[in-house]
């Protein structure tokens, strides 16, 4: 019976999704996970839906989407080869949940989600980074360098890494300004590094001054 119903919702889903009615189509592929939770194609196809409405500049509405989220994070996998396979998912899940919930303001929330799935892969940068900016704003210092230390580990693009070399400088600045000073010079290293592979463009002023504060600051840190 659950398995009929979930063909008869996808075949309509499909055909409000070709006709255009994308609210229809969504709340049919709604009911397909109802009768059929593990339906990664109705899943998949849902979870861009609603993200997309969830990103809409003019009508975003991220409810619907959490709920498909809260959902979907609130099955347990039924057994071991599962739990490996459903992995990746998860914490992409995860992710996006924590996301969510921290532009709501619901930060306690997010962080949570945040632990949650570096419990399932410790090695994730953003989620380190992200949690690492969460204790930041809470002033939590030490838990937020250890983060930050992760985040520098395991990965970030150059301009990333730059900016959390200047966060973990900045907290470590009147505690420790001898901790401080390697990561603002490995922040002007990786500035001196980018302006090379952009080759011949012209630096901003911006840029310019923001790098001459670079090295202020490491005078001003060696000193102390």
């Amino acid at each position: 019976h659950a398995d009929t119903k979930a063909e008869l919702y996808s075949e309509a889903a499909q055909i409000f999704l070709k006709l255009g009615d994308q609210e229809s189509g969504a709340a049919a592929l709604r009911t397909v996970l109802d009768s059929a939770p593990y339906d990664s194609a109705a899943f998949s196809r849902l979870h861009a839906l609603l993200t997309a409405r969830a990103e809409d500049a003019a009508r975003g509405d991220s409810g619907p989407l959490i709920e498909l989220l809260n959902f979907r994070l609130a099955l347990e996998p039924e057994d071991d080869m599962q739990r490996r396979m459903e992995q990746s998912l998860r914490v992409s899940l995860l992710l996006q949940r924590a996301g969510l919930l921290q532009a709501a303001g619901q930060i306690k929330e997010a962080a949570a989600d945040l632990e949650s799935l570096l419990q399932i892969d410790p090695r994730q940068p953003v989620a380190h980074r992200r949690l690492a900016e969460i204790q930041t704003q809470h002033g939590q210092a030490t838990a937020a360098i250890s983060h930050y230390e992760q985040f520098l580990q395991h990965g970030g693009n150059p301009a990333e890494r730059q900016a959390v070399h200047v966060a973990v400088a900045r907290l470590l600045s009147s505690e420790d300004p001898a901790r401080a000073v390697p990561h603002v010079q490995q922040a002007i290293e990786l500035g001196n590094k980018y302006r090379e592979l952009r080759g011949d463009e012209v630096d901003t002023a911006e840029e310019v001054a923001a790098l001459a504060d670079l090295y202020r600051w490491q005078q001003q840190l060696q000193l102390s």
